[in-house]
């Protein structure tokens, strides 16, 4: 059997499947994203050919000592070469291109059209006016290996079946490094708007930090964008020292009105406060969409598909990132003044911060936990498990579905009291009033982060069962 009748015989049980249930963050296309990255990948390098993936796993090993585990885009400062010539050369090669898009491109695109699918959902006006267009110009900064664009493309191109429209896009990737233009135009004609038309893509090559040195292409591609990607930019700025806050408002600064702002990052403070700190507050501006910790988690059963299908048979170690911590926000530029921290806006703001999900009102309750057995059982009985070891398993779980509810209980009391103190100290502000208490929005943040990891443990006990231990195993 070819892993082409494989992969489609996959597709097709995945459409008989249905919508994910909401508990799930992961995207639709999460499929397709991983279709999308091994073909890229294979036409950077066959590594079906037994040698190619040798020389793939050599690299992979070194790459794994010299730079940091998370998203392999900084060096691992632990290693005694860190800052040498092998650093260099290793981040400068094809091979590190290719682990990004296997290892980095597919958890990036699944949250990117997640989250972009959301914020479209919160302002209907920009989206009609976005899919009225003849063509929807995209832009992206830093994003070399085009995972923002796929997903965005992705999400567009599903709206204009479902409106029987034909879509056309127009994308410009501005990255600091040339080097990434290849891998870019690789994973772009993946898609089928690039096919045949690769004359769509542009590619500029600028140093993003520094504002003089935008080159006219640049500022034309930012001017002109309807949309505009900024996606793991601050988390590289910051490891390279660099001011991510005054790039942000460079940026924004160009961008035309009626386009939307899109950033997504680590979800941390730090970057929080980089991404116009915890007010969100952009002059012309209109945040539209905002989730400051998302534990994103690309969805199970492609990643099981793809994980025996391709992962296990080319590679030794590598292996895609499963989940991130997440902060995402987007606005859309206005010529309506907008006060994001007046008191009214604060506690809209806040309403919108609460996360759809609850784990104690979704898959921890009783109801829905038995619903998941019986599916549980129907797949460990096609699997030739025994009826003992159905219910040991099954079991196992009740004692873990106790045990996270007890948890998830406790960290949801503390948010409630985190929720509690920001309202208070949001009501004691005037609508003019131009501050806003950091204090207690940094500790709701945190306490959101602490329930957001409920949720992502809870995750993978119930919905990935022996496939995500043994590859949280692998992780750590």
């Amino acid at each position: 059997m070819t892993e082409t009748y494989q992969l489609e015989n996959f597709i097709v049980e995945m459409e008989e499947i249905g919508d994910i249930p909401p508990f799930q963050n992961s995207s639709m296309h999460d499929v397709e994203f991983f279709s999308i990255y091994f073909e890229a990948g294979r036409k950077l390098l066959d590594f079906t050919e037994r040698p190619n993936a040798e020389y793939l796993n050599r690299y992979y090993e070194i790459f794994k000592e010299s730079f940091n585990i998370y998203f392999g885009t900084y060096v691992n400062s632990d290693h005694p070469y860190f800052d040498g010539e092998t650093v260099k050369l290793l981040k400068e090669s094809l091979y590190y291109k290719i682990v990004y898009v296997l290892r980095n491109s597919p958890i990036l695109s699944s949250a990117v059209a997640f989250h972009f699918q959301n914020a479209l959902k919160e302002n209907f006006s920009y989206l009609r006016k976005l899919m009225k267009k003849e063509k929807i110009k995209i832009c992206s900064v830093g994003g070399g290996a085009a995972s923002d664009v796929v997903a965005v493309v992705k999400i567009l191109d599903s709206l204009a079946v479902k409106m029987d429209k034909k879509s056309d896009f127009r994308v410009t990737i501005i990255d600091s490094d040339v080097n990434w233009k290849s891998t870019c135009f690789t994973v772009l004609k993946c898609l089928e708007n690039f096919h045949t038309a690769t004359w769509k893509i542009s590619f500029v090559q600028a140093d993003i930090s520094n504002k003089n040195s935008y080159s006219p292409d640049a500022i034309k591609a930012i001017q002109e964008a309807d949309i505009l990607l900024i996606v793991m930019l601050l988390y590289e700025f910051r490891n390279a020292n660099l001011d991510a806050l005054q790039t942000l408002k460079d940026l924004s600064e160009i961008v035309q009105q009626e386009s939307m702002l899109f950033v997504l990052d680590i979800a941390l403070i730090d970057y929080i406060r980089i991404c116009f700190g915890i007010s969100a507050q952009i002059e012309g501006y209109q945040l539209i969409y905002e989730n400051l910790c998302d534990f994103h988690v690309l969805e199970d059963k492609a990643r099981e598909f793809f994980f025996v299908n391709y992962y296990m048979k080319y590679f030794k170690d590598l292996r895609n990132i499963y989940c991130m911590s997440l902060c995402v926000r987007a606005w859309v530029k206005t010529q309506t003044k907008t006060n994001s921290y007046s008191r009214n806006e604060l506690q809209h703001r806040f309403n919108r911060c609460i996360e759809n999900y609850n784990p104690i009102n979704s898959f921890l309750k009783k109801d829905a936990f038995e619903a998941w057995k019986s599916a549980s059982v129907d797949r460990k009985s096609k699997a030739d498990w025994s009826e003992r070891s159905i219910n040991e398993f099954l079991n196992g779980k009740e004692l873990d579905r106790i045990c996270l509810l007890t948890q998830a209980t406790q960290v949801k009391e503390l948010l409630e009291s985190a929720k509690k103190e920001l309202i208070s100290k949001s009501r004691q502000l005037k609508d003019e009033e131009i501050k806003i208490d950091a204090d207690a929005w940094e500790i709701y943040i945190s306490q959101m982060k602490q329930y957001g990891l409920v949720k992502k443990i809870a995750y993978e006990y119930f919905l990935f069962d022996n496939y995500t231990k043994r590859c949280v195993e692998a992780y750590h």
